[in-house]
């Protein structure tokens, strides 16, 4: 909500202003942000301490539009009047880091949008479940206003959003690359039908797609709550030789199994079992999964997954948790060496990969 919004934002500052206190004119409140920075920046727009600066929260029109605004705010023109442009992130500068964004001559929050999204996630995922709520409310309240005559016709808006949900969906179930929409030739392709639609570019898919990760997020946490459910783990190489980790939610609703996939993860050190356990960790904790519920987690063979197997089963305090091996897995390696010849009866049991046999 905004009175929220405002919170989180008076909160930010309240926190650079302790930070800073000391200082011998550093202050913070809600309509006017102190801090130290050096006008000289680097290459990657970062500056550095020295000169006092004053950054003030601003009050005009197109910065309450965008909660955006809720985590940066502007250079006072008194003290540097060549900063018009430019916005400074209070979450950057919380961690003693100043960080300018311009935003060019046009006051666009588009830079600052980005910056979140390449720097700070979390706010990024707060910003555009804020900006997805107040469209909504936009449209409530215009809703509310003596409808025209044009209400009978579809308007382009309207075609555009049920265009870009439909684009968004499309990108997901088939796999395709985010860039779709900026090809010129797919732009034409799509313009040929209408000249009011464009294709959403990168940045707009992935806004899109964050909103609906996050509403999902949610509704499987509802939807998990008191149901028992189990795991299952995988692992894999790439051709480029890189790590990954999935896991997978299962429980049964109305007598009907559901499937989730909780997380697909690069693992950097190799998908060792304390790997694995680290992003088990993780997602039991982001989805809210309760432990007294874990029922077991299904692996192939491996010995990492045995380690992985064992530490749940001995050192995880829980009630029910087993590690069971994939049946189709054991059925398909049983089936090998039963008809590959390789590998007599006799020494199944000392073969380390069908040691749960």
């Amino acid at each position: 909500s905004a009175s929220s919004a405002t919170t989180r934002r008076e909160t930010l500052i309240s926190t650079i202003s302790s930070s800073t206190a000391g200082g011998s004119s550093a202050s913070f409140s809600s309509q006017s942000t102190t801090g130290i920075v050096n006008l000289e920046e680097d290459d990657d727009g970062t500056v550095a301490s020295s000169p006092w600066f004053v950054a003030s929260a601003s009050s005009s029109k197109s910065h309450t539009v965008s909660p955006v605004w809720n985590y940066f705010a502007y250079f006072d023109a008194g003290h540097h009047p060549g900063m018009k442009t430019y916005r400074i992130c209070l979450l950057c500068f919380r961690k003693q880091i100043q960080k300018k964004i311009d935003c060019t001559k046009h006051y666009t929050p588009t830079p600052l949008v980005n910056h979140l999204r390449s720097a700070h996630k979390e706010q990024y995922e707060e910003y555009v479940l804020l900006a997805n709520d107040t469209k909504k409310k936009s449209k409530i309240t215009t809703s509310t206003k003596m409808k025209p005559i044009t209400e009978h016709f579809l308007p382009i808006s309207t075609s555009k959003e049920n265009f870009n949900r439909k684009y968004a969906k499309w990108i997901v179930a088939n796999n395709m690359p985010l860039t779709t929409g900026q090809s010129s030739d797919f732009k034409e392709m799509i313009q040929s039908l209408s000249k009011a639609v464009f294709p959403p570019d990168y940045r707009s898919t992935l806004d899109m797609l964050t909103v609906k990760k996050l509403q999902a997020t949610e509704k499987l946490k509802v939807a998990v709550k008191g149901r028992y459910f189990s795991l299952t783990a995988d692992h894999w190489t790439s051709l480029a030789n890189e790590n990954f980790g999935a896991i997978t939610l299962h429980y049964i609703a109305n007598f009907e199994l559901k499937t989730h996939v909780l997380s697909c993860a690069k693992h950097e050190n190799g998908a060792t079992a304390k790997e694995m356990e680290t992003q088990l960790v993780s997602d039991m904790g982001s989805w809210e999964l309760e432990r007294d519920f874990f029922i077991g987690i299904v692996t192939d063979t491996a010995a990492n997954m045995n380690s992985l197997g064992r530490e749940i089963e001995e050192e995880w305090d829980t009630k029910h948790a087993r590690h069971v091996y994939c049946t189709d897995h054991i059925l398909q390696l049983t089936a090998v060496k039963a008809f590959s010849g390789d590998v007599a009866v006799a020494n199944y049991a000392e073969d380390t990969s069908l040691g749960c046999l």
